[in-house]
């Protein structure tokens, strides 16, 4: 099955990328190096691409795989191009690479669980080409004096570093602001907030949140003295005469625990000694 479109990198003929027809470019940095390539880094309202700088042009240049699969998503013009300036086998691959979301539902993809490595482009000598990554698949970003790194949902990290590092600071901020408008990488439609699918093409774009973490059972506590001993009130049993917890019935010889009083004949409370009823005051 051929890949979803927007991990593949569409050039014409003089090898200038070519965006997909539902993204805008915003801005663009040459001179980036990635992995010790040198090449262009694209960033669009879609994806960040970044793609290998090359040498030479025209047919030659559109003949090996990731090209001719690349331009053969960039819609009906791309198409046309393939079909008459590169045909035979390499065309064939490139009409396979015309996809829709379809893919996505078969795939299941889900961009949080996507590493780099997923959306890198090899050529047919098994190099580096180009790379995809869709902003729906960005964490974060950072810079430094350096270069850029960006942080993916899945914890992998892509580190681009740039000549011109004055440029770095705006390119973090679009990135930012352009994610943040959450177009669909499938069809470029705007996702809702909190959508785990687009709602205009139906592909998959955020892992739907996981199932809530399984509450711990209350374990009751025991209130307990220093030694070790419960503190939990108790009394002496005046049938058997052995020190209890204070209950209605001793838990060791099962008598009553209770008296009741010879006066007015009322409960009186266990394991509280006294010389008169405190209901009707008369002597015990």
């Amino acid at each position: 099955m051929a890949l979803p479109v927007f991990l593949n990198v569409g050039f014409d003929q003089r090898g200038e990328f070519v965006p997909l027809h539902y993204e805008n470019i915003g801005t663009r940095l040459d001179n980036v190096k990635f992995e010790k390539e040198r090449g262009t880094l694209v960033i669009t309202d879609v994806r960040i691409v970044w793609y290998k700088k090359r040498g030479g042009g025209g047919k030659s240049f559109l003949k090996g795989v990731l090209a001719a699969t690349a331009v053969g998503i960039a819609g009906s013009i791309a198409g046309d191009l393939v079909r008459n300036a590169v045909g035979g086998w390499a065309g064939s691959i490139a009409d396979h690479a015309i996809t829709s979301a379809g893919y996505a539902a078969a795939s299941g993809i889900m961009f949080n669980a996507m590493s780099g490595n997923d959306f890198m482009n090899f050529g047919k000598d098994g190099k580096l080409e180009s790379l995809a990554i869709p902003l729906a698949s960005v964490r974060d970003v950072t810079t430094d004096k350096k270069g850029l790194t960006i942080i993916l949902e899945s914890g992998d990290t892509l580190r681009f570093e740039a000549k011109n590092v004055k440029a770095l600071p705006a390119i973090k901020s679009m990135i930012i602001a352009k994610k943040n408008e959450g177009k669909c990488p499938y069809c470029g439609a705007i996702i809702a907030p909190g959508n785990t699918s687009c709602q205009s093409c139906g592909a998959p774009v955020r892992s739907p949140a996981g199932p809530a973490a399984p509450q711990r059972p209350t374990i009751p506590t025991i209130p307990m003295r220093i030694g070790g001993q419960p503190s939990t009130p108790q009394t002496v049993c005046p049938t058997c005469g052995k020190r209890v917890p204070s209950a209605k019935f001793c838990c060791e010889c099962g008598a009553p625990m209770g008296q009741t009083c010879p006066n007015c004949g009322e409960s009186l409370p266990a394991g509280i000694p006294s010389k008169f009823c405190p209901n009707c005051g008369g002597k015990l």
